[in-house]
């Protein structure tokens, strides 16, 4: 199941393999991320993946329908434009920064897989010189490790699929941000400026995720300066900006010419 976690029993939050994926929140300020976090972090980049992956569904089957239902016939830019030109360049570098910092944690927590988790691969047991007379007194420290051992495997599977599912959102929301640019030139081009209510949708519904992913870092993190939490406050800001400023521009279109939306 996805984000599955041991229920109980967890190790201790000093885990190599759990504080492999403190570099998420970035810093001494992912201390307080253990695996009950983490699950819920795992939740929120699988949200942010389905709405993103809708909106790159949703914005190319527009471009695809705009480009095959209108005729070109404008020869000027729309309003805002260099503006909105400016925003779409900081989302694609901020994105840039969470695919890359992604792709640090994936690669460490797959160095951690690589390394033996009890630092020697043999797990001591405390009556083991004396002659073999260990016995019973072996079997409950061989059977805690084995269980802790079992709880870690989970939160390391857990921990990565958030890494990798946090990767993959990051992609399809900077791919989203492209093919959204590339709309709103050929709306531009057509002079069909009604349709920006599709990217003004879109912006919108990816703002509200990566704010509700940005309250709940900055909740375990109590920092804005962690990395994850100002990557994410950008990304949110940046968003909200490209949808105010399809906004303004479509209230300017509507008012400069006097008419109706041009659907």
């Amino acid at each position: 199941m996805i984000c599955d976690i041991a229920a109980a029993g967890f190790p201790p939050r000093s885990s190599g393999r759990i504080l492999g994926y403190v570099a998420l929140v970035g810093g001494d300020s992912g201390g307080s991320l253990g695996p009950e976090q983490t699950v819920d972090i795992c939740h929120l980049n699988l949200s942010s993946l389905i709405v993103n992956a809708l909106a790159l569904a949703g914005i190319t089957g527009a471009l695809i329908y705009a480009s095959w239902n209108f005729m070109g016939k404008r020869h000027n830019l729309l309003a805002l434009h260099n503006l909105r030109l400016t925003l779409v360049l900081a989302s694609i570098l901020v994105g840039i920064c969470e695919v890359a910092q992604h792709s640090v944690i994936i690669h460490h927590l797959g160095q951690l897989e690589a390394e033996p988790s009890n630092g020697g691969g043999h797990i001591p047991r405390p009556n083991e010189d004396a002659g073999g007379q260990g016995g019973l007194e072996d079997g409950l420290p061989e059977a805690e490790s084995n269980k802790n051992a079992h709880h870690e495997e989970l939160n390391y599977g857990v921990s990565m699929e958030t890494a990798v599912m946090g990767l993959c959102s990051f992609c399809l929301g900077m791919v989203s941000i492209i093919v959204g640019a590339v709309f709103v030139r050929v709306v531009e081009l057509k002079d069909e400026y009604g349709l920006l209510y599709i990217t003004m949708t879109v912006q919108g519904a990816q703002c509200i995720v990566k704010w509700c992913q940005f309250e709940y870092i900055y909740g375990v993190t109590d920092s804005v300066t962690a990395l994850s939490t100002s990557l994410t406050l950008g990304s949110s800001l940046v968003l909200a900006a490209l949808a105010i400023a399809d906004g303004v521009t479509l209230y300017q279109e509507v008012n400069f010419l006097g008419l109706d939306l041009g659907f």
